[in-house]
C-alpha cells in the first residue's frame, strides 16, 4: 500500500481536526497536532509547555486504512496513537543481505539457540520426524510491511499491543511453492489449491505442526517443507465459506463499522488462524523434514 503523500495528509487531517481530538507519545512526552492552515502543522507538547513544528508527522500516518478509521470514527471520540520508538529496519540478529538480494535464505546452525528455539516449536507435535535443516528467511521489505501493519494494529489498540494478539504458526505447502512465499509472502488469492476453503479465502495458519503436516507434499528426496510464520491475528470470528474478508464486527452499520482482524475454526479454542491481509504475516523459517 502506498503511503499518502504530505499535500492527501494535510487536505484530510485538518477536517478531521474539527470533529476529533487525537494525541500521540513520543519518547515519553504527549503531543497533540494543531492544524491551522493546510500548509501548517504544528505540535504542542502536553507534558511540557513548550510548541514547535511538527516534524515527520505525516509517517503515523502510513495506511490510507488509518486516515479512513479517523475520518469515519464516531463524532466526539478522542483517539491516541502511540508513536513507536525508532526501530532497526530489520531484527538485529539477521545475517547482511546486499541490497541487490531482496529475498535470502540463512540456513541456520542446528547448536544455534534460533535453530532449537524453531526446533522446539516443531517437534511439540511432530516427534517422530528428522529436521534436515531450518532456514530463517530474510525479505526486508515484506518485513517492514509487516511491521508497518502491527505499528498499525496497535494505533488502532491506542497501543496496547496485547490486542494485536502475535503469534508464531505454521503453514505446510509443497515443494515447488516455498521460493515463491518466501520472496512474495503467503498469498490468499490462491486459497483452496491445497487446503480448501472450509473458514474463508485466506491463507491457513495451524497452532500445531501435526496439523500443517497433512497439507505438505514430499519431494523427490522425500523432503517435506514447513514454514513457522509470524502471524497478527487480531481480533477473531468462526470463519465461513463464503468469506473473502472477515466480517465486520457491527452488523447493523457496515458502511463505519470495524472489522474481524482473521478468522478461526474453533472461537473457544482455535487451532487454524485464516488471514486475508498479506501484511498480517511474515514466513519467518522454513523448516525441511522427513516423516516416516
Amino acid at each position: 500500500m502506498r503511503e499518502p503523500t504530505k499535500q492527501a495528509c494535510l487536505k484530510v487531517l485538518p477536517q478531521i481536526a474539527t470533529d476529533y481530538k487525537f494525541d500521540f507519545k513520543a519518547k515519553d512526552q504527549r503531543y497533540y497536532p494543531i492544524f491551522q492552515s493546510k500548509r501548517s502543522v504544528d505540535q504542542v507538547n502536553i507534558t511540557l509547555p513548550t510548541k514547535g513544528k511538527l516534524k515527520g508527522w505525516q509517517k503515523r500516518f502510513v495506511h490510507n486504512e488509518e486516515v479512513n478509521f479517523l475520518k469515519w470514527a464516531p463524532s466526539g471520540n478522542s483517539i491516541s496513537i502511540r508513536v513507536p520508538e525508532k526501530r532497526p529496519v530489520v531484527p538485529s540478529h539477521w545475517s547482511y543481505t546486499p541490497v541487490s538480494e531482496p529475498c535470502t535464505r540463512v540456513t541456520l546452525d542446528s547448536s544455534s539457540w534460533e535453530f532449537k528455539d524453531v526446533e522446539q516449536l516443531f517437534k511439540a507435535s511432530m516427534s517422530n520426524v528428522v529436521i534436515k535443516k531450518i532456514d530463517r528467511v530474510q525479505n526486508p521489505f515484506m518485513w517492514e510491511n509487516f511491521q508497518r501493519k502491527k505499528d498499525y494494529m496497535t494505533a488502532i489498540a491506542h497501543g496496547n499491543e496485547q490486542m494485536v494478539n502475535e503469534k508464531r504458526l505454521f503453514h505446510g505447502t509443497s515443494p515447488d511453492s516455498v521460493k515463491a512465499i518466501c520472496k512474495e509472502n503467503f498469498d490468499c488469492r490462491l486459497s483452496g489449491s491445497a487446503n480448501g476453503t472450509s473458514y474463508g479465502h485466506g491463507s491457513y495458519f495451524a497452532v500445531n505442526a501435526s496439523l500443517s503436516h497433512w497439507y505438505t507434499q514430499a519431494d523427490a528426496n522425500k523432503s517435506r517443507f514447513m514454514f513457522l510464520a509470524k502471524v497478527l491475528a487480531g481480533s477473531y470470528i468462526m470463519g465461513d465459506p463464503s468469506y473473502r474478508r472477515p466480517p465486520p464486527k457491527e452488523l447493523s452499520d457496515r458502511v463505519n463499522a470495524r472489522y474481524y482482524d482473521s478468522c478461526v475454526d474453533d472461537e473457544s479454542e482455535p487451532t487454524m488462524f485464516i488471514v486475508f491481509d498479506i501484511d498480517q504475516h511474515y514466513p519467518e523459517y522454513v523448516i525441511q523434514y522427513q516423516s516416516d
